[in-house]
């Protein structure tokens, strides 16, 4: 979207410059007749050059686009997964996947650069114009003159910032935001949810609430899973407590999808009559208090909303927070347990008055307890006269429940209730034989279970706050960070090189113009003699040897778009690293739109906007050297308004940059806001379109858009003021140019008054242009500031262990896997409170432990403290692995020799292979074999792709309970001689 604010800016000069073009040639026409089309001829034959050269940029433009897509999205799932790459050890893999994605990117970006400095190049095009039209007018037996060659430099002048600066950025930005378009019209005509014509035809009629399915059969784009004449009918009469169960991926998720219209029926007809509240399988949390979760829509009922916490467990929670349900929740609730967040979940669908209440498998993510309280207060007693549908692999319930759906393969394979009309069916059925079976006691949900949140005794004013606020640098973005930018090319050489390119194309065409003042000067004091002719001839010589090195030198364009791609590169490399190998404090203090804004908006403005202005500047500073130096050779006296005007541009431009850098820091803080938002909102679309909340998120976000959007309003006023001003002391210093010619008297040479004159013209579109540029240059170099700011963090390798020295193992450690626990404290800030208090335990080799508690017991923090992914402190405490001090062990070592199987199942897009193995060092065979023993092999053997089936973002296109038993295989492939199964059988079935 950012290209429409250059496609805007430039609109103007693409049917201005031609007009432009064809004045100017009038008029040349006139003073000089034919030689003057000359000139004007070879310019208009880089014109369809330039044309081509923007479609040509189009293209790259495209081409970086999707690549930009494709490496923005791994990084966010990256940041979204950073925990179980941590511990996965996965760092290394992703980093390579990364690099080649990047590298892909400045591939197509290295397209475009290469018709920017093109179209750069392009500059020297009117001086050669100059040179046709003087060498074919003096050919032509005409006697060039003062007053004729500065009115053409002037008329060439103008068309060189018409039609060789402007336009073709003009041309550039036209088809970069003609791409952008495209691809947003692409997106918006996509047919809407509500539009689906299998979208189920909600009705409400007198007749009590009910569900019906006619002979629906359904299917996800490119999956070999389908629904099959699924028929049934659910009434709240007869039906009030309805169970779906069955085996993983048979489809239970995918029905009630179908009630609510996120999927849609491909034949077949669904009526639904009755409203709807929902609870999802993935807990969705928005950032806001623990009573704005609950509550989200609607009016606030006192008397339901504490009955609504004490069926849903909260209450004993509420009072263990230090503030109660005005707790705020982190980033898709990182500071609550697994538990606590199935809880407020399942709260905020029960707070909703519906008819219907449907439910998706909210029992898997709690202890045996809570479940019981759940079940009997909630689903039975606090929905009593409601329908509820519950999906669950929790069959104890089942025999409670007024009406069973048993979902296989796609099919309703049997239905009814409990007792005789499924009674044949449960002997028989693979998937409920374990039904009678004694069910062991789960504890909630683990990766969570252990809030990052305190104790009441504990009062951490921090927690409420949440976030660690973003940092705004303060004052004039510092030297450093330019040396640090020309650093990240890592070549000393190569900038020396391009920075003298540079300076010598400026001295060439600084130099070239001083020779025509020498050349005119020489024309009319020599007049009509022999001496003229060879003259002439000399000079034309010199002049065309002076435009051929010039010409030369224009590959400083190529060569300085080439050295910012290397430091692009090398400064997103340091990015990723730097925020990849960072602990994990960091993402917990910091929302994921806020480090998403460093790898979108700002490294997009060093790949494409920052160049650009740049080398703008550069040529600003160049070009004002050069001219002052050619008006003081004309009149040194004029050194004096030009140092005076100079003084008040420095003042101007401090005083805009002041205002300006600032705004523009409060744009890009605003802006994260926007990301993080956004990312909520797709994180809980069902949710969202289920409860009819699209308004309310949308409302939302235009609150966030336009405190950004005014942020960036100020920043143009801001730009536009300045511009003013710098137009109005431009005329100025031209008014006292030429005044001061007209009181020196006579005794000047007319070839000094156009020399001077000419220059200083130049000054009008070159200062408002360059010194707006220096100022923007500045403005997005805080994205080069911001990005260094997270480079720079510190590595949790690099984080010293007090009191221990590291040592590589041997690759047999642990021989003798047992884990002891020592008087450990673990903080999560080096401030807060313990949240484990001298815990000590002993577990011998090969034993089988099981960790129960309460949420907020402390069993995740014991993982978070074996995986060391939240550092020990000095003095609290030592964990040892078979007798060894794990702060001695390499960190990566360290957690290469520890399997976990999360809670929370991570699929990262991709193919499966690469989900299993993205170090790609394992067989095939040895991947099946993992696939067998974690029962997915004959599912994944029926994909066309197999191995290679490609897994979409946040492997949607498989169940929970898949996902969940792709993460067994990674341990079982990992094969460490510890594991940790972190409620790792949450999602699946008995069996």
């Amino acid at each position: 979207v950012s290209r429409f604010d250059y496609a805007v800016i430039f609109f103007h000069d693409l049917w201005k410059g031609p007009v432009e073009l064809v004045i100017v040639a009038a008029l040349v026409y006139r003073e000089i007749g034919p030689a003057g089309l000359i000139g004007i001829g070879f310019l208009l034959l880089f014109i369809p050059i330039q044309a081509w050269l923007g479609k040509k940029s189009a293209g790259f433009r495209m081409r970086a686009a999707l690549a930009t897509d494709d490496r923005v999205r791994l990084t966010n799932e990256i940041i979204h997964g950073i925990q179980v790459i941590k511990m996965y050890v996965w760092e290394q893999p992703f980093e390579r996947l990364m690099r080649k994605l990047r590298h892909k990117e400045v591939q197509a970006l290295r397209g475009s650069a290469f018709i920017k400095s093109a179209l750069f190049a392009l500059r020297i095009v009117p001086k050669v114009s100059i040179f046709l039209t003087l060498v074919a007018y003096v050919y032509f037996d005409n006697a060039i003159t003062a007053r004729r060659v500065y009115m053409l430099i002037s008329f060439f002048s103008v068309i060189h910032h018409s039609m060789v600066e402007f336009w073709p950025l003009a041309v550039t930005s036209a088809a970069e935001g003609w791409i952008s378009l495209k691809r947003i019209q692409e997106f918006l005509l996509q047919k809407s949810v509500h539009q689906n014509q299998g979208s189920p035809k909600l009705t409400h009629e007198t007749a009590p609430p009910f569900v019906e399915f006619s002979s629906v059969h359904s299917s996800w784009p490119d999956s070999n899973f389908s629904l099959q004449d699924i028929s049934f009918r659910i009434d709240s009469i007869n039906h009030r407590t309805v169970a779906i169960i069955g085996s993983i991926g048979a489809g239970k998720s995918t029905l009630l999808n179908l009630i609510i219209g996120e999927q849609t029926a491909t034949e077949g007809k669904i009526t639904v009559n009755g409203t709807i509240s929902y609870c999802s399988q993935k807990p969705w949390l928005f950032e806001g208090t623990i009573k704005q979760n609950v509550i989200f829509l609607d009016a606030y009922d006192e008397t339901r909303y504490r009955t609504v916490l004490k069926v849903c467990a909260l209450e004993h929670d509420i009072e263990i927070w230090p503030h109660g349900d005005q707790t705020m929740v982190g980033e898709r609730g990182y500071s609550l347990s697994g538990g606590q967040k199935a809880r407020i979940n399942l709260a905020r669908a029960l707070y909703r008055t519906a008819d219907i209440y449907l439910l998706d498998d909210p029992l898997s993510a709690v202890d045996a307890h809570v479940a019981n309280v759940l079940f009997e207060q909630a689903i039975r007693n606090f929905l009593e006269g409601k329908m509820c549908i519950l999906v669950t692999h929790q069959l104890k319930y089942i025999n409670q429940v007024d009406h069973i759906l048993i979902v296989e393969e796609g099919k309703i394979a049997a239905q009814g209730n409990y007792g005789k009309e499924l009674s044949e069916y449960f002997p028989s059925s693979h998937f409920l034989k374990h039904e009678n079976q004694p069910e062991e006691p789960t504890s909630e949900r683990g990766k969570q279970d252990e809030p990052n949140l305190p104790s009441k005794s504990q009062e951490q004013p921090v927690l409420v706050e949440r976030k660690e606020k973003e940092g705004q640098e303060d004052g004039t973005v510092q030297f450093r960070v330019y040396l640090d930018f020309l650093k990240s090319v890592n070549s000393v050489s190569f900038v020396a090189f391009t920075v003298l390119l540079m300076i010598g194309f400026q001295v060439a065409c600084s130099g070239t113009d001083y020779f025509v003042f020498i050349w005119v000067d020489w024309e009319e004091t020599v007049a009509n003699t022999l001496e003229a002719r060879w003259t002439t001839d000399g000079h034309v010589l010199f002049y065309a040897g002076a435009i051929i090195i010039t010409i030369l030198l224009t590959t400083n364009s190529f060569a300085f778009f080439e050295m910012c791609l290397k430091a692009s590169l090398h400064l997103h490399a340091a990015l990723y690293r730097g925020v990849s190998e960072t602990a994990m404090l960091f993402f917990h203090n910091n929302p994921s739109g806020r480090v998403m804004n460093r790898f979108s908006k700002d490294i997009g403005l060093i790949d494409t906007s920052l160049p650009t202005v740049m080398i703008d500047s550069l040529y600003f500073f160049l070009e004002l050297a050069g001219i002052i130096v050619i008006v003081a050779l004309a009149n040194y006296w004029l050194l004096i308004p030009t140092a005076i005007m100079g003084a008040v541009f420095y003042v101007l431009r401090f005083v805009f940059l002041r205002t300006a850098r600032n705004v523009k820091r409060v744009e890009a803080i605003t802006r994260s806001p926007v990301f993080t938002h956004t990312n909520a909102t797709i994180d809980g679309l069902t949710t969202i379109r289920a409860f009819g909340a699209e308004r309310f998120l949308e409302d939302t976000f235009h609150r966030y858009q336009d405190l950004n959007t005014s942020a960036a309003f100020l920043f143009g006023a801001t730009t536009r003021g300045f511009a003013f001003w710098l137009d109005a002391i431009c005329l100025l210093y031209i008014a006292s140019v030429v005044l001061s010619f007209l009181v020196i008297g006579n005794d000047i040479i007319s070839g000094n008054v156009g020399l001077a004159i000419t220059q200083v013209l130049n000054l009008i579109g070159m200062c408002n242009w360059g010194i707006r540029q220096t100022a923007e240059l500045e403005n997005q170099m805080t994205s080069v500031e911001r990005v260094l700011e997270y480079a720079q963090l510190v590595p949790e390798t690099d984080l010293p262990v007090p009191g221990v020295q590291t040592t590589e193992r041997t690759e047999a450690w642990p021989e003798n896997p047992g884990i002891t626990f020592r008087e450990v404290y673990l903080r999560y800030s080096p401030t807060s409170d313990p949240v484990l208090k001298g815990l000590s335990f002993d577990i011998k080799p090969k034993e089988h432990v099981g960790i129960v508690g309460r949420t907020g017991a402390g069993k995740s923090s014991i993982i978070q403290a074996l995986f060391r992914l939240t550092p020990l402190h000095a003095g609290d405490g030592i964990i040892e692995i078979d007798g060894i001090n794990i702060g001695s062990v390499p960190l990566r070592q360290c957690r290469g020799r520890i399997s976990i199987i999360p809670q929370d199942p991570v699929i990262f897009s991709g193919s499966l292979r690469s989900n299993l193995d993205p170090d790609e060092r394992l067989p095939d065979e040895q991947l099946w074999k993992a696939l067998e023993q974690v029962e997915l092999k004959t599912t994944i053997a029926s994909l066309a792709g197999g191995l290679n089936t490609k897994m979409s973002e946040g492997g949607t296109n498989l169940s929970a309970g898949q996902r969940q038993l792709i993460c067994l295989a990674r341990a079982v492939l990992k094969g460490s001689k510890i594991l940790i199964l972190d409620e790792a059988t949450a999602s699946v079935d008995p069996k």
